[in-house]
């Protein structure tokens, strides 16, 4: 398990959120990003899937 979480006071958790997977010869595209103003940090990452659910390419940049 990612340090990231671990001791996340104001952590928010979401009940209700859902994904489906995309119709027959459709890929879906997933993407987030953050940026940390002081020190001027930003990082974004994502993900494509098929419609089996499949990873077919996950990436992330600093």
């Amino acid at each position: 398990m990612s340090n990231i979480n671990k001791h996340c006071d104001d952590c928010i958790s979401m009940d209700g959120i859902s994904w489906s997977a995309p119709e027959h010869d459709r890929v879906a595209l997933n993407t987030d990003g953050s940026v940390v103003e002081l020190g001027n940090n930003a990082a974004c990452g994502g993900l494509l899937c098929d419609n089996n659910s499949r990873f077919l390419v996950v990436f992330a940049a600093r």
